[in-house]
């Protein structure tokens, strides 16, 4: 006769006695979220925002940026493409927005300024920047495969004497890893 034991199982197999499959699961999810959370999502390094007045972005204002590596204590670790943002309204009346853009580094006594144009609308006034709910976001790179250098800043504002925009919301600087993708597609937030 063949005796059989309550707690006997396969060979190669892990039994808890004891514990609720649902206790057995939970902690399986828990340890895969826990994995999953140190994986990258997104390429961006770094952001930062800058709220422009409702009323209008004034000449005498600029936005000031420097961005801060994860760890402050080593410089920059690999390459970035550094992105200028513009969020703004449906209704904004101007088809493109005329930045100058100012670079200054700690190794660089004289700052590097250009004019940048960045376009919000097409011909037949759609958006160009992504979006929904009368708000878009659009980017344009000002740089790409970037060491960024100690102490790097990014100054944007208007032209001296030009008129001020309408309909800005925001203006942003980000620094996205070179040549990375995102890993999950985030999709984009409504506003």
């Amino acid at each position: 006769m063949k005796t059989t034991d309550s707690h006997s199982h396969r060979p190669g197999t892990i039994t808890y006695p004891g514990t609720p499959a649902a206790i057995r699961l939970t902690a399986l999810i828990s340890v895969l979220l826990t994995a999953t959370g140190c994986i990258r999502l997104s390429p961006v390094e770094w952001s930062e925002f800058a709220s422009v007045d409702p009323a209008g972005w004034s000449p005498m204002m600029s936005a000031e940026f420097t961005p801060v590596p994860p760890d402050s204590v080593y410089p920059w670790p690999g390459h970035y493409d550094v992105v200028v943002c513009l969020r703004y309204k449906a209704d904004a009346p101007q088809s493109m927005l005329t930045l100058t853009i100012t670079e200054e580094c700690d190794t660089s006594s004289v700052p590097y300024s250009r004019m940048h144009e960045i376009y919000l609308f097409n011909e037949s006034r759609k958006p160009l920047g992504r979006g929904s709910y009368a708000v878009y976001e659009v980017a344009d790179t000002l740089h790409r495969d970037f060491v960024p250098p100690p102490g790097y800043t990014v100054t944007c504002s208007l032209p001296e004497g030009s008129p001020s925009p309408q309909g800005i919301i925001d203006v942003g600087v980000l620094l996205r890893r070179s040549g990375e993708q995102s890993i999950i597609p985030i999709p984009h937030i409504k506003l």
